[in-house]
């Protein structure tokens, strides 16, 4: 799921292509983080569209964790 990610983002998510996702669950709540992954948003591909909840879940905790 990462490497989806890093296509845009860029290596270790620090920002590409699209932006820096440091400090993104803070700034959407993990609420709004969902949203994006299953929804898409501007130029974001709506990439957890067919993901399951615990794979959403997932995703936002790496985020959580990203330093």
């Amino acid at each position: 799921m990462v490497n989806q990610c890093m296509a845009c983002h860029g290596e270790g998510l620090k920002g590409g292509l699209g932006p820096d996702l440091h400090g993104v669950v803070e700034k959407l709540k993990p609420e709004g983080v969902a949203a994006v992954l299953k929804n898409g948003r501007g130029g974001m591909p709506a990439i957890g569209a067919s993901w399951t909840d615990q794979q959403t879940s997932s995703m936002i905790e790496y985020l959580k964790a990203l330093k």
